[in-house]
């Protein structure tokens, strides 16, 4: 749902703020609940959330695109460019 946002932002000719907004919120989110970093390596991944709300350390199979999406964000929304860069 969240790659949804960032793309619905753009398809609108970055015109409907909202759809900016919530993935803001959403990939904001991602990044302080679900970003981790392997040991010993230093290797960046995002975890699953379990119901009870923490981390399953295990990336699901699709994870594998959010790289672009935070390298789209970094690149559409430069302002906000050192936010996600670092997570693409």
């Amino acid at each position: 749902f969240y790659e949804i946002l960032l793309k619905q932002w753009l398809l609108t000719g970055k015109t409907e703020s909202r759809y900016q907004r919530m993935f803001a919120a959403a990939a904001a989110a991602i990044k302080r609940h679900l970003v981790h970093f392997s040991r010993p390596s230093g290797q960046v991944y995002i975890a699953e959330m379990q119901e009870d709300g923490t981390p399953f350390h295990k990336m699901d199979h699709l994870v594998c695109f959010a790289g672009g999406m935070f390298m789209l964000a970094a690149q559409e929304w430069p302002e906000s460019r050192p936010k996600w860069e670092g997570l693409a």
